[in-house]
């Protein structure tokens, strides 16, 4: 197993993926590479979500009024599934 720094407090000696730092309690204090790809991975699918709904979007104003209430899902799944990756990348701690 690899070992790293703690994101939260900079301690070295951390574990990748271990779920709490031993030093400072935070959560997820090294995430690995397939954590990091994993985010990665969302944020690539919420943004290809959102490009989709521009697209819905420029059809609809061609003159396609019906393709208007299918970017409504896209906007609203693209745009929380962004807002959740940026917002806690790595997920929630657990309550104790």
């Amino acid at each position: 197993m690899s070992l790293g720094k703690c994101r939260h407090c900079g301690e070295v000696g951390i574990a990748a993926d271990a779920p709490l730092c031993r030093y400072c309690g935070g959560w997820r204090p090294n995430p690995g590479s397939m954590t990091k790809l994993g985010v990665a991975a969302t944020r690539a699918i919420s943004l290809t979500m959102l490009i989709g709904s521009v697209a819905f979007l420029i059809l609809a104003n061609g003159g396609g009024g019906g393709l208007f209430m299918y970017a409504f899902p896209f906007i609203i799944g693209g745009s929380s599934m962004l807002f959740r990756s940026l917002t806690r990348p790595y997920g929630q701690e657990h309550s104790a």
